[in-house]
């Protein structure tokens, strides 16, 4: 099968294309001469190339139209497909083109669909053709005591982000036994963060010490709201880098201590589990770790995420 290339050369692409142009004027009249089927790799950046990929794909169907992108969000991955439009890494143009006789286009979703997380089409859909995850951050998950609560409500976000983005992969990494929803990957604790960085959600059980910040994007310090863990954190030192550290306060309705004292930004309040704020409030740090990359729909529930711990070890 032909390949045209539309757009400025991308690096790492070793397929020599059968035409090419670099303008989008020139690129619409190189694939209207080209007869019948072929395989265009659109690689202009940015809301110009989304928009030049969709509006050809409608005008010549019988060509694959894809959009070489370094990561696309869930709406834009719908959006994209929904026009008949396939979002490409650069690492994945090649073994694609290879393949392209085999290669079978996805069937479009509308874009409608992808805000409905509970949808049994998407979810289906998202299963065959998983989306490229973000440059999700890795996050460390640690406590200045034991029994704050870290491990279970690592458990609860990676659930909630599982059942919330199926189809992006997440994963924990602890000594300790936990039970999590399927596509959730369990870890040993002391795996590598350098590993993993790219590959989805990332929450890694460690024990507190400041230099969490060189190895990891974002780190994660659950507290308690009592008197001793407040005495604790009140008692730290101030000048750790900021954008890395943040608090969650678990099982906890509010806290006394104000942001002037506390040594790093508090990211949510998470109340007890038996509480009807516990889910909301797991959602609240998953919107911190993620940003606006990820739109969290899922109603709260009680106890949706009961029974996810099942015992620890050690």
């Amino acid at each position: 099968m032909r390949v045209l290339l539309c757009g400025l050369p991308v690096e790492g692409i070793a397929v020599v294309p059968f035409a090419a142009a670099s303008t989008p004027g020139e690129c619409s009249r190189l694939i209207k001469e080209v007869d019948g089927p072929a395989l265009v790799l659109v690689t202009f950046p940015g809301e110009a190339g989304e928009e030049f990929a969709r509006r050809s794909a409608s005008l010549y169907r019988d060509k694959r139209f894809f959009l070489v992108t370094g990561s696309a969000s869930l709406e834009q991955w719908a959006r994209l497909e929904a026009a008949g439009v396939t979002p490409l890494a650069p690492e994945d143009v090649d073994p694609v083109v290879k393949n392209a006789v085999a290669f079978r286009g996805r069937e479009p979703v509308e874009l409608g669909a992808a805000r409905g997380v509970e949808n049994e089409a998407l979810q289906e859909e998202l299963k065959r053709n998983p989306v490229r995850p973000l440059l999700l951050p890795v996050t460390a998950v640690t406590g200045l005591r034991g029994g704050c609560g870290k491990t279970f409500l690592m458990a609860a976000l990676a659930a909630a982000f599982a059942r919330a983005v199926p189809g992006v992969p997440v994963s924990v990494c602890t000594d300790d036994r936990i039970t999590v929803p399927g596509g959730v990957k369990v870890l040993p604790a002391g795996t590598s963060p350098a590993a993993l960085r790219g590959t989805g959600l990332v929450l890694a059980e460690r024990p507190f010490s400041p230099s969490l910040a060189e190895e990891f994007d974002r780190v994660l310090v659950v507290s308690r709201a009592d008197g001793v863990s407040l005495g604790r954190l009140a008692a730290l030192d101030k000048g750790f880098p900021p954008g890395k550290f943040a608090l969650v306060f678990n099982a906890a309705d509010k806290v006394a201590l104000g942001d002037d004292v506390l040594p790093f930004p508090c990211a949510a309040v998470v109340p007890g589990m038996r509480s009807q704020g516990f889910d909301a409030g797991v959602l609240r740090v998953l919107k911190y770790l993620c940003g606006d990359d990820y739109v969290f729909t899922e109603k709260p529930k009680r106890g949706l995420f009961a029974g996810l711990l099942s015992r620890r070890v050690g």
